[in-house]
């Protein structure tokens, strides 16, 4: 008896393992067939008395995950990820009747309201529904992986996204909808939605759109070309766009049958008509606005037209504008030559290359261009060595000064100012001193360097004994080199500080100047004294030799 039970149990396992593959050998079917769902649940009477810990380990669902239908889902931070159970390619939701309508029982995940993220990895198959998929995560911002969600076999898409209030964009293009027959409420509440575009989608089974766009605050542009509304009745159009006073633009398909119910605005057609939601015809296909100018054709410019740079140029942005905004789609950047120059998506432009290269942009059928000349860096002008001026004219220049000397004055150095005032002759100089400082052989007064005779103030110089002037340290230099000239006297005045570097400096020329006109004056002294020394001597001997001689 036990041998039986476990080959019924084993038979058992493996029908339930090859039914959970079952929706992908029947992709086309919309639900199990009638046998094979009476077998699952064979099977599940059968297991409901034997281990379930061995049936856990057989569903393989992941640690850490949790089941839902052949899918397993969890959350991770501020995202919620839902894939096929443990290492499968394809994973089923379940149908509706095992689905509860209180919204927040529908998914386990409905009360992650703070989620800003739905990842969808692998594929995931809708079995019959997918009745309020999305609703209720009022901070989801973006859903990532819609195109791996088979909705071929939906009936519903009810509430899908209702109360998305963060979502501010979706792309529907990948949604099948052939059997789709209920829409309702299926934006309600996605208040930060600017467009939506529903022209992928096959409309031909639809017939409840109630509310569909109720609360879209921001919708201001609704492309519906593929919609084929024309077996809808009035119960099923109701409040289809209440509270979309932002509506700017509708583009209708050829059986749309909402136009009475838009806001009530004044609409224009491409022709420049003006209607009312009304009076807009039924059954023709047209698009109509709520201004003229978003009717205009579709154009696009760059931010420049044109540039010329250099091989070493530093990447730079182009910027592109679509108008009117709601034609334009993604913008497209291409380079003619990228061994040129590059553009990636966000129009940022590399430089690879010498020569030209054109970076165009293009949005649905419309573009603009860039023409872009490379240049080698060897083309550059070179620059001004020392500065933007050259220096000009037959003026030396003065170390450590910014004005150039002007004038016959000599270089003094390491000053900008050449010395004025009552200064003593320098060599070389053009200029004569000026001042009291003239040679006076009878006044009594200022002496001029090197006169012993004469008596009162001293010049600098004016001493043959080698001492140190008034108000000099042993070197010659002073604190007090730079002397005032008043009533015709040169003294020194110790309590003046007003003297500048460059006058120090000027003062301490003429103080050597003077020195060194002493040395001259004591050499030719001495050469004097020696001269008549010697001729005493022979004067002297003479006579001595006279007396001898008389003797």
């Amino acid at each position: 008896m036990k041998r039986v039970t476990k080959i019924f149990l084993s038979t058992c396992l493996s029908v339930l393992m090859a039914a959970a593959l079952v929706p992908t050998a029947w992709a086309g079917e919309e639900n199990l067939s009638a046998p094979a769902q009476d077998l699952i649940e064979e099977v599940n009477d059968a297991l409901a008395t034997g281990d379930k810990a061995q049936l856990q380990s057989d569903a393989s669902v992941t640690p850490g995950w949790e089941q839902i239908g052949t899918c397993e889902w969890r959350r991770e931070g501020d995202s919620i990820i839902l894939r096929p159970m443990g290492n499968s390619a394809e994973g089923v939701l379940p149908q509706q009747s095992e689905l509860s309508y209180v919204f927040e029982e529908t998914w386990p995940w409905s009360d992650a309201a703070d989620c800003a993220v739905f990842h969808i990895e692998g594929s995931v198959v809708c079995s019959d529904t997918a009745y309020y998929l999305f609703g209720g995560l009022h901070s989801l911002e973006r859903i990532e992986g819609l195109e791996n969600l088979d909705t071929s076999n939906a009936t519903s898409l009810a509430r899908m996204f209702q109360g998305c209030s963060s979502l501010s964009e979706i792309d529907l293009s990948t949604l099948k909808t052939s059997k789709v027959t209920d829409m309702c409420d299926l934006f309600r509440g996605c208040s930060l939605l600017v467009a939506i575009d529903l022209s992928a989608l096959d409309a031909s089974s639809l017939l409840y759109v109630n509310d569909m766009f109720y609360g879209c605050t921001s919708l201001a542009v609704l492309n519906a070309k593929s919609f084929s509304t024309l077996t809808l009745d009035t119960v099923g159009l109701r409040s289809v766009f209440d509270d979309c006073d932002s509506l700017q633009v509708v583009e209708f398909g050829k059986d749309f049958t909402l136009q009475g119910y838009l806001p009530d605005k004044t609409w224009y057609n491409e022709a420049g008509e003006a209607f009312v939601p009304t009076t807009i015809p039924k059954g023709v296909a047209g698009t109509y606005a709520t201004s003229k100018d978003l009717l205009e054709p579709l154009h696009v410019r760059l931010s420049e037209t044109s540039k010329t740079l250099y091989t070493n140029a530093s990447p730079f942005a182009l910027v592109a504008t679509a108008t009117p905004e709601w034609r334009a789609g993604t913008i497209i950047w291409s380079s003619s030559d990228p061994s040129v120059a590059t553009v990636d998506q966000n129009g940022l432009v590399t430089v690879h290359g010498k020569g030209e290269a054109i970076i165009s942009a293009e949005t649905n059928g419309a573009s603009a261009s860039c023409e872009l000349t490379v240049l080698p860096v060897e083309s550059e002008e070179p620059e001004n060595p020392g500065g933007d001026t050259p220096p000009s004219g037959n003026l030396p220049s003065v170390p450590g000064g910014n004005t150039p000397p002007s004038g016959n004055l000599p270089n003094v150095p390491g000053g900008d100012t050449p010395p004025t005032g009552n200064l003593p002759d320098v060599p070389g100089s053009d200029t004569p001193p000026t001042g009291n400082l003239t040679d006076d052989p009878n006044g009594s007064g200022n002496n001029k360097p090197g006169d012993e005779s004469s008596s009162g103030t001293n010049t600098p110089g004016n001493s043959l004994t080698g001492e140190p002037l008034d108000g000099e340290t042993e070197d010659g230099k002073g604190s007090d080199l730079g002397a005032n000239v008043d009533d015709g006297s040169l003294t020194s005045d110790p309590s003046d500080n007003k003297d500048s570097k460059h006058e120090g400096d000027t003062n301490e020329n003429s103080a050597a100047t003077s020195l060194a006109q002493t040395g001259d004056q004591t050499a030719t002294g001495f050469l004097l004294l020696t001269l008549c020394v010697l001729v005493c001597s022979i004067v002297i001997a003479g006579g001595a030799r006279s007396l001898c001689g008389r003797e």
